[in-house]
């Protein structure tokens, strides 16, 4: 939807930025999306608790000798409370790291760009078969993200699964708040002119259905990244008409 609608309005050279800002946020972003989930989804399932400080028996002793009893005492938990809470994390990180590295988004990522760099270091193609079955292969895993949505909104007993209020808010946030903060980003890196107008036109576009795909794998609020998908796709073109215009005067 996003690249007919910059071609209308700005031209094949903003067609060519949006390519390039979708390969960055499936290289950069969909992987850090990943991490995120992945990462939350450990830390939930994690079994390891910090064990409790054994007791020790108290003995009489002077009240100078007992004080500095406590103090090696607590010195003691402390020490051990950070070996427990240092192992811990990096057991979470490793299975992380594990997980991320079975994905296949991982290794679509790695060869993509393994891919790209041969081709544009020494001009290399596909054969037509290759790149035509890589076509359908894309085609298809939009197809069957879009069922699953479908699927999932059929199930839930409103078209608004998350409610009124939280799909307001998920819209503002999109529509509203999402070019404001591309429009600063872009004013700080000194972006002018038509590069200004397609950054925050693009950042109006509709939600992406991949973190919808991801939200429902994890569990995630995946009731308003779907209203989000949804209700974006039906009035993104008016809200997109609308930031065309205003940027135009």
């Amino acid at each position: 939807m996003g690249i007919p609608m910059l071609r209308a309005m700005y031209g094949d050279k903003s067609t060519t930025l949006l390519a390039q800002i979708i390969v960055l946020q499936s290289l950069i972003w969909y992987n850090l999306l990943l991490f995120l989930f992945e990462l939350n989804a450990t830390k939930a399932a994690s079994e390891i608790t910090p064990s409790p400080p054994q007791g020790t028996e108290m003995q009489e002793a002077p009240a100078g000798e007992l004080g500095v009893q406590d103090r090696k005492e607590g010195s003691r938990e402390e020490a051990q409370s950070r070996v427990v809470h240092k192992s811990k994390a990096m057991l979470i990180f490793l299975t992380v790291g594990k997980k991320l590295m079975a994905n296949p988004n991982t290794h679509a990522t790695i060869l993509g760009l393994i891919w790209a760099s041969i081709h544009f270091r020494w001009n290399i193609e596909f054969p037509a078969v290759i790149r035509e079955s890589i076509a359908i292969v894309s085609g298809g895993g939009l197809g069957m993200a879009m069922f699953s949505l479908g699927l999932f909104m059929a199930s839930r007993p409103s078209i608004i699964a998350c409610g009124i209020r939280l799909a307001a808010v998920a819209m503002a946030l999109k529509f509203m708040a999402g070019p404001a903060l591309m429009a600063a980003a872009s004013a700080a890196f000194g972006l002018k002119g038509e590069s200004l107008r397609v950054a925050i036109v693009q950042a109006a576009l509709p939600q992406g259905i991949v973190p919808f795909v991801f939200a429902k794998e994890y569990n995630v609020h995946p009731d308003v990244l779907s209203t989000g998908v949804i209700f974006g796709m039906l009035i993104a073109l008016p809200i997109a008409l609308v930031y065309y215009l205003i940027l135009a005067v």
